[in-house]
C-alpha cells in the first residue's frame, strides 16, 4: 500500500469524509479527526484531487466520434459498445424500461439507417 492509501485510510476510519466538488477537495468530520489527520491529508492534496477527479460520476465522458448515418454497420457497432456498458439499456433490450440518453439517441440513429 502506498503512503496516500494508507493515510486516506486512516483518515477515513477516523470518520474523515473527502470529496471533490466543483474542482475543489472538500473535507469533513469532527474538529479531533481533522484535527489530528487534516495535516497528512494537506500533505497529499494534489494526489487526493487527482484521485478524485478520475472517479467523479459527474465528469462527463469524452465524447464518441460520430459514426456516417448512411452507414448502418457502424451505428449498430456504436450502439452495441454502448449497451453492453449501460445497465438501463441492457435492460431497455430485453424488454424492461426504457433506453438512457444517449442509447435512444444511437438506437433511433441504427433504426433510421436501416
Amino acid at each position: 500500500m502506498s503512503a496516500l492509501e494508507l493515510v486516506l485510510r486512516a483518515a477515513q476510519d477516523a470518520g474523515v469524509e473527502l470529496a471533490l466538488l466543483g474542482g475543489a477537495l472538500t473535507v469533513k468530520g469532527s474538529r479531533r479527526a481533522l484535527a489530528e489527520h487534516g495535516p497528512r491529508l494537506r500533505a497529499f492534496k494534489a494526489e487526493l484531487i487527482d484521485r478524485f477527479a478520475a472517479n467523479d460520476p459527474a465528469k462527463p465522458p469524452p465524447p464518441a466520434p460520430e459514426p456516417d448515418p448512411s452507414d448502418w454497420r457502424a451505428l449498430h457497432r456504436e450502439y452495441e459498445r454502448h449497451a453492453r456498458s449501460c445497465v438501463t439499456c441492457v435492460s431497455a433490450g430485453r424488454g424492461y424500461g426504457l433506453r438512457c440518453g444517449t442509447g435512444a439517441a444511437t438506437w433511433l440513429a441504427y433504426q433510421g439507417a436501416g
